[in-house]
Protein backbone atom coordinates (compact mmCIF):
# COMPACT_ATOMS: atom_id res chain seq x y z
CA UNK A 1 0.00 0.00 0.00
CA UNK A 2 1.29 3.44 -0.94
CA UNK A 3 0.39 5.73 1.96
CA UNK A 4 1.99 8.69 0.22
CA UNK A 5 -0.73 8.49 -2.44
CA UNK A 6 -3.54 7.85 0.02
CA UNK A 7 -4.74 11.40 0.64
CA UNK A 8 -4.73 12.46 -3.00
CA UNK A 9 -6.62 9.28 -3.92
CA UNK A 10 -9.22 9.83 -1.21
CA UNK A 11 -9.70 13.39 -2.42
CA UNK A 12 -10.19 12.20 -5.98
CA UNK A 13 -12.65 9.47 -4.94
CA UNK A 14 -14.71 12.11 -3.16
CA UNK A 15 -14.60 14.28 -6.29
CA UNK A 16 -15.85 11.39 -8.42
CA UNK A 17 -18.54 10.52 -5.87
CA UNK A 18 -19.92 14.06 -5.90
CA UNK A 19 -20.13 13.91 -9.71
CA UNK A 20 -22.02 10.64 -9.34
CA UNK A 21 -24.44 12.14 -6.79
CA UNK A 22 -25.05 15.01 -9.20
CA UNK A 23 -25.80 12.40 -11.92
CA UNK A 24 -22.94 13.73 -14.04
CA UNK A 25 -21.45 10.26 -14.31
CA UNK A 26 -23.17 6.89 -14.40
CA UNK A 27 -23.12 4.05 -11.83
CA UNK A 28 -20.94 2.11 -14.25
CA UNK A 29 -18.53 5.05 -14.62
CA UNK A 30 -18.14 5.63 -10.88
CA UNK A 31 -17.47 1.92 -10.33
CA UNK A 32 -14.83 1.87 -13.07
CA UNK A 33 -13.22 5.05 -11.77
CA UNK A 34 -12.99 3.64 -8.24
CA UNK A 35 -11.56 0.37 -9.54
CA UNK A 36 -8.73 2.14 -11.38
CA UNK A 37 -8.19 4.84 -8.74
CA UNK A 38 -7.40 2.24 -6.08
CA UNK A 39 -4.32 1.25 -8.08
CA UNK A 40 -2.81 4.58 -7.03
CA UNK A 41 -2.68 3.08 -3.53
CA UNK A 42 -2.39 -0.67 -4.05
CA UNK A 43 -0.08 -1.03 -7.07
CA UNK A 44 2.80 0.84 -8.62
CA UNK A 45 3.15 -0.47 -12.17
CA UNK A 46 2.78 -3.39 -14.55
CA UNK A 47 -0.73 -4.25 -13.40
CA UNK A 48 -2.57 -3.86 -16.70
CA UNK A 49 -2.57 -4.50 -20.43
CA UNK A 50 -4.65 -2.77 -23.07
CA UNK A 51 -5.39 -4.91 -26.11
CA UNK A 52 -5.69 -3.01 -29.36
CA UNK A 53 -7.35 -5.80 -31.32
CA UNK A 54 -8.81 -8.26 -28.80
CA UNK A 55 -12.00 -7.08 -27.12
CA UNK A 56 -14.14 -8.70 -24.45
CA UNK A 57 -17.27 -7.98 -26.50
CA UNK A 58 -18.09 -7.08 -30.08
CA UNK A 59 -19.90 -3.94 -28.90
CA UNK A 60 -16.94 -1.65 -29.46
CA UNK A 61 -18.28 1.69 -28.27
CA UNK A 62 -20.80 3.00 -25.78
CA UNK A 63 -20.93 6.55 -24.45
CA UNK A 64 -19.22 6.70 -21.07
CA UNK A 65 -16.88 8.85 -18.98
CA UNK A 66 -14.37 10.80 -21.07
CA UNK A 67 -11.03 10.52 -19.26
CA UNK A 68 -8.57 12.16 -21.67
CA UNK A 69 -8.52 15.37 -19.56
CA UNK A 70 -8.53 13.57 -16.20
CA UNK A 71 -4.95 14.06 -14.99
CA UNK A 72 -5.37 11.83 -11.94
CA UNK A 73 -6.76 8.94 -13.98
CA UNK A 74 -4.10 9.30 -16.64
CA UNK A 75 -1.37 9.28 -14.00
CA UNK A 76 -2.38 5.67 -13.26
CA UNK A 77 -2.89 4.36 -16.80
CA UNK A 78 -0.63 5.48 -19.62
CA UNK A 79 -3.61 6.10 -21.87
CA UNK A 80 -1.76 8.51 -24.14
CA UNK A 81 -0.28 5.44 -25.82
CA UNK A 82 -3.80 4.56 -26.99
CA UNK A 83 -5.26 7.75 -28.50
CA UNK A 84 -8.19 5.83 -29.96
CA UNK A 85 -9.39 4.93 -26.44
CA UNK A 86 -10.79 7.96 -24.62
CA UNK A 87 -13.87 6.65 -22.78
CA UNK A 88 -14.25 4.17 -19.97
CA UNK A 89 -16.34 1.54 -21.74
CA UNK A 90 -13.87 1.30 -24.59
CA UNK A 91 -11.06 1.01 -22.06
CA UNK A 92 -12.63 -1.77 -19.99
CA UNK A 93 -13.62 -3.65 -23.13
CA UNK A 94 -9.92 -3.78 -24.03
CA UNK A 95 -8.38 -4.10 -20.57
CA UNK A 96 -6.89 -6.96 -18.57
CA UNK A 97 -5.73 -6.48 -14.99
CA UNK A 98 -3.14 -8.51 -13.16
CA UNK A 99 -4.67 -10.96 -10.65
CA UNK A 100 -8.19 -9.89 -11.64
CA UNK A 101 -10.51 -12.44 -13.19
CA UNK A 102 -11.74 -11.51 -16.64
CA UNK A 103 -15.33 -12.01 -15.49
CA UNK A 104 -15.05 -8.90 -13.28
CA UNK A 105 -14.21 -6.73 -16.29
CA UNK A 106 -16.83 -8.49 -18.41
CA UNK A 107 -19.40 -7.75 -15.72
CA UNK A 108 -18.58 -4.07 -15.89
CA UNK A 109 -18.89 -4.11 -19.70
CA UNK A 110 -22.22 -5.96 -19.62
CA UNK A 111 -23.47 -3.52 -17.02
CA UNK A 112 -22.61 -0.71 -19.44
CA UNK A 113 -24.60 -2.65 -22.03
CA UNK A 114 -27.51 -2.69 -19.56
CA UNK A 115 -27.56 -6.48 -19.46
CA UNK A 116 -26.78 -6.59 -15.73
CA UNK A 117 -28.99 -4.94 -13.09
CA UNK A 118 -26.74 -3.48 -10.39
CA UNK A 119 -27.02 -0.62 -7.91
CA UNK A 120 -24.19 1.42 -6.40
CA UNK A 121 -24.02 1.99 -2.65
CA UNK A 122 -21.31 3.51 -0.44
CA UNK A 123 -21.61 0.96 2.38
CA UNK A 124 -21.63 -2.80 2.84
CA UNK A 125 -25.23 -4.02 3.18
CA UNK A 126 -26.21 -6.65 5.72
CA UNK A 127 -26.46 -10.15 4.22
CA UNK A 128 -30.24 -10.19 4.49
CA UNK A 129 -30.39 -6.89 2.56
CA UNK A 130 -28.36 -8.49 -0.24
CA UNK A 131 -30.79 -11.41 -0.26
CA UNK A 132 -33.71 -8.97 -0.58
CA UNK A 133 -31.99 -7.37 -3.57
CA UNK A 134 -31.61 -10.76 -5.19
CA UNK A 135 -35.33 -11.44 -4.80
CA UNK A 136 -35.83 -8.30 -6.92
CA UNK A 137 -33.32 -9.45 -9.53
CA UNK A 138 -30.49 -7.10 -8.62
CA UNK A 139 -27.24 -6.93 -6.67
CA UNK A 140 -25.13 -4.08 -5.35
CA UNK A 141 -21.65 -2.72 -5.93
CA UNK A 142 -20.16 -1.28 -2.72
CA UNK A 143 -17.89 1.71 -3.33
CA UNK A 144 -16.08 2.63 -0.12
CA UNK A 145 -14.09 5.85 0.05
CA UNK A 146 -13.59 6.85 3.70
CA UNK A 147 -10.04 6.64 4.99
CA UNK A 148 -10.84 4.02 7.61
CA UNK A 149 -12.66 1.93 4.98
CA UNK A 150 -9.80 2.14 2.51
CA UNK A 151 -7.26 1.10 5.15
CA UNK A 152 -9.39 -1.78 6.40
CA UNK A 153 -9.33 -5.40 5.25
CA UNK A 154 -12.51 -7.41 4.76
CA UNK A 155 -13.53 -11.09 4.53
CA UNK A 156 -10.74 -13.33 3.23
CA UNK A 157 -8.29 -10.47 3.90
CA UNK A 158 -9.54 -8.50 0.88
CA UNK A 159 -8.65 -4.84 0.61
CA UNK A 160 -11.25 -2.31 -0.50
CA UNK A 161 -10.36 -2.70 -4.18
CA UNK A 162 -10.55 -6.48 -3.99
CA UNK A 163 -13.93 -6.14 -2.30
CA UNK A 164 -15.16 -4.12 -5.29
CA UNK A 165 -13.77 -6.72 -7.70
CA UNK A 166 -15.49 -9.43 -5.67
CA UNK A 167 -18.83 -7.62 -6.10
CA UNK A 168 -18.29 -7.56 -9.87
CA UNK A 169 -17.52 -11.28 -9.85
CA UNK A 170 -20.78 -11.92 -8.01
CA UNK A 171 -22.59 -9.89 -10.65
CA UNK A 172 -21.27 -12.30 -13.27
CA UNK A 173 -22.37 -15.31 -11.23
CA UNK A 174 -25.82 -13.80 -10.82
CA UNK A 175 -26.52 -12.50 -14.32
CA UNK A 176 -24.29 -14.14 -16.93
CA UNK A 177 -26.67 -17.08 -17.44
CA UNK A 178 -30.28 -15.84 -17.79
CA UNK A 179 -31.76 -19.26 -16.99
CA UNK A 180 -29.66 -19.57 -13.85
CA UNK A 181 -30.55 -15.99 -12.93
CA UNK A 182 -34.25 -16.91 -12.84
CA UNK A 183 -33.53 -19.92 -10.62
CA UNK A 184 -31.41 -17.83 -8.24
CA UNK A 185 -34.13 -15.19 -7.94
CA UNK A 186 -36.74 -17.86 -7.24
CA UNK A 187 -34.61 -19.54 -4.58
CA UNK A 188 -33.80 -16.15 -3.01
CA UNK A 189 -37.53 -15.45 -2.64
CA UNK A 190 -38.07 -18.79 -0.90
CA UNK A 191 -35.05 -18.24 1.35
CA UNK A 192 -36.35 -14.81 2.34
CA UNK A 193 -39.78 -16.25 3.15
CA UNK A 194 -38.15 -18.91 5.35
CA UNK A 195 -36.04 -16.27 7.08
CA UNK A 196 -39.04 -14.03 7.76
CA UNK A 197 -41.00 -16.98 9.16
CA UNK A 198 -38.26 -17.58 11.72
CA UNK A 199 -37.71 -21.14 10.48
CA UNK A 200 -33.95 -20.59 10.16
CA UNK A 201 -33.42 -18.66 13.39
CA UNK A 202 -31.93 -21.71 15.12
CA UNK A 203 -28.91 -21.42 12.79
CA UNK A 204 -28.08 -18.06 14.40
CA UNK A 205 -27.56 -19.61 17.82
CA UNK A 206 -23.81 -19.99 17.33
CA UNK A 207 -21.33 -17.81 15.46
CA UNK A 208 -20.10 -20.56 13.13
CA UNK A 209 -23.46 -21.44 11.60
CA UNK A 210 -24.63 -17.80 11.67
CA UNK A 211 -21.60 -16.78 9.60
CA UNK A 212 -22.28 -19.56 7.11
CA UNK A 213 -25.96 -18.60 6.91
CA UNK A 214 -24.95 -15.01 6.16
CA UNK A 215 -22.74 -16.37 3.38
CA UNK A 216 -25.66 -18.33 1.93
CA UNK A 217 -27.82 -15.19 1.99
CA UNK A 218 -25.34 -12.83 0.35
CA UNK A 219 -22.52 -14.69 -1.39
CA UNK A 220 -23.84 -17.94 -2.80
CA UNK A 221 -24.60 -17.12 -6.43
CA UNK A 222 -24.59 -20.60 -7.84
CA UNK A 223 -26.92 -23.32 -9.07
CA UNK A 224 -29.80 -23.77 -6.59
CA UNK A 225 -28.88 -27.43 -6.12
CA UNK A 226 -25.47 -26.40 -4.80
CA UNK A 227 -27.13 -23.91 -2.46
CA UNK A 228 -29.45 -26.63 -1.14
CA UNK A 229 -26.49 -28.93 -0.48
CA UNK A 230 -24.75 -26.12 1.39
CA UNK A 231 -27.82 -25.49 3.55
CA UNK A 232 -28.09 -29.20 4.31
CA UNK A 233 -24.44 -29.24 5.37
CA UNK A 234 -25.04 -26.11 7.44
CA UNK A 235 -27.92 -27.72 9.35
CA UNK A 236 -25.82 -30.82 9.93
CA UNK A 237 -23.00 -28.66 11.32
CA UNK A 238 -25.49 -26.97 13.64
CA UNK A 239 -26.50 -30.26 15.22
CA UNK A 240 -22.88 -31.39 15.58
CA UNK A 241 -21.82 -28.10 17.18
CA UNK A 242 -24.87 -27.76 19.44
CA UNK A 243 -24.51 -31.34 20.71
CA UNK A 244 -20.70 -31.32 20.81
CA UNK A 245 -20.40 -34.42 18.64
CA UNK A 246 -18.62 -35.40 15.42
CA UNK A 247 -21.15 -38.00 14.33
CA UNK A 248 -24.90 -37.91 14.85
CA UNK A 249 -26.44 -40.54 17.09
CA UNK A 250 -29.75 -42.05 15.87
CA UNK A 251 -31.90 -39.69 17.94
CA UNK A 252 -30.04 -36.57 16.77
CA UNK A 253 -30.05 -37.79 13.20
CA UNK A 254 -33.85 -38.04 13.29
CA UNK A 255 -34.02 -34.43 14.54
CA UNK A 256 -31.62 -33.34 11.82
CA UNK A 257 -33.58 -35.08 9.06
CA UNK A 258 -36.85 -33.68 10.32
CA UNK A 259 -35.44 -30.14 10.28
CA UNK A 260 -33.80 -30.62 6.87
CA UNK A 261 -36.91 -32.14 5.29
CA UNK A 262 -38.99 -29.17 6.39
CA UNK A 263 -36.52 -26.58 5.04
CA UNK A 264 -35.86 -28.52 1.85
CA UNK A 265 -39.57 -28.80 1.08
CA UNK A 266 -39.91 -25.03 1.50
CA UNK A 267 -37.07 -24.34 -0.95
CA UNK A 268 -37.84 -26.70 -3.82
Amino acid sequence: MSLENLDITLEQLEFYWKKFEQKLISPQDISGLFLISFYKIFSNSNFYQIQKKTKHFATHHLDSYEFKNDAFFNSILQTQKYPEITQLYDLFNSLTLKNVKTIALKSLCLWYQKKFDLVVVDFIPEPIAVLRMQTQGTRCISLLRKKEEVLKTYDHNRNVQQFLIHDLEHAWQMFSNPELTKKQINLSKKLLTLHESGAMDFLKENNTTKKTLDYVFSDMNTHPEHTLLSIRSLILDFFKISRGINKLDPCTEREFLQKWDFIQSALI
